[in-house]
C-alpha cells in the first residue's frame, strides 16, 4: 500500500488525541534559532551579508538531510481535500465560526508585535544593548514553543476554548505589567508571557476552519 501525506487533523484522529500544538512547536524551534543567530550576529559585529550566507549554508544542509525522512506518496481519491473543486478551495458556501477570525488576529498582533518592534523597544526606548534587545523576540518564541510542548495536554484536558482564554489572560497581565513598569528584564519578561499566551491561538484557529461545514478540511 503506497503511503500519502495526511494532515495533522487525521493523525490527531487517528492517535485520539490532539497533536497539533506539537507540530506547531517544530516551526518555534526555528524561530527560536533565528533569533539567536541574529543575536549573536550583533554581539561578535558580523556582517549582514556574512550572517544570511552563514545561515543559507547551514539550513540548506538541513533541508538536504531532512529530505529523505518526509512523508511520501500521491494524494489518493479518499484524501480529505481530493476531488475539491477550485471554486470550493477558494469560497467557503458558510461563514467561519467568529472565533477563528478572532483567533488569528489577536496572535497575529501579539507576533507581529514581537517580531517587529520589540528589538527596536528595548534598545531605543529602554536602552538595552543591541544582543540583549533581541531577546525580547527570542523570549516570545521561546515561551511559544514552551506553550505549544504542553498545548496538546492542556487541550486534551481542559479544551480549546479554556485553553485560549487562559492564554490571553497571561499575555495582557505580562505584556500589561511590562508597559506599566518599563525595565529591561520586565519587558523580556512580559514578551516571554505573551508568547506563553498565544502559543495554541494559531492551532486553535485552524482546527476551527478544518471543520467549517461545507468544505474539505485542507481547502477549510
Amino acid at each position: 500500500m503506497s503511503r500519502r501525506t495526511r494532515t495533522p487533523f487525521e493523525c490527531s484522529a487517528d492517535y485520539g488525541r490532539s497533536i497539533i500544538n506539537s507540530f506547531h512547536a517544530v516551526w518555534a524551534v526555528g524561530a527560536i534559532v533565528g533569533g539567536l543567530m541574529g543575536a549573536a550576529a550583533i554581539a561578535l559585529h558580523i556582517s549582514r551579508t556574512t550572517h544570511l550566507t552563514i545561515a543559507a549554508v547551514v539550513f540548506s544542509a538541513v533541508v538536504v538531510t531532512a529530505y529523505p525522512y518526509l512523508l511520501g506518496g500521491p494524494d489518493h481519491e479518499d484524501h480529505p481535500s481530493a476531488g475539491a473543486s477550485a471554486a470550493e478551495a477558494r469560497v467557503s458556501p458558510c461563514m467561519p465560526p467568529p472565533g477563528v477570525g478572532g483567533y488569528l488576529d489577536r496572535r497575529a498582533t501579539v507576533e507581529d508585535a514581537g517580531s517587529s518592534w520589540a528589538t527596536l523597544y528595548l534598545r531605543d526606548s529602554l536602552g538595552a544593548p543591541g544582543p540583549v534587545a533581541a531577546f525580547g523576540y527570542v523570549a516570545l518564541v521561546g515561551f511559544m514553543f514552551v506553550g505549544r510542548l504542553v498545548g496538546d495536554r492542556l487541550v486534551d484536558r481542559f479544551g480549546e476554548r479554556a485553553v485560549v482564554r487562559t492564554g490571553g489572560f497571561i499575555a495582557a497581565a505580562g505584556m500589561g505589567c511590562a508597559l506599566a513598569f518599563p525595565s529591561v528584564g520586565g519587558t523580556i519578561a512580559g514578551f516571554a508571557a505573551a508568547g506563553l499566551g498565544v502559543a495554541t491561538l494559531i492551532p486553535a484557529a485552524m482546527h476551527g476552519a478544518d471543520q467549517l461545514p461545507g468544505m474539505r478540511p485542507a481547502p477549510g
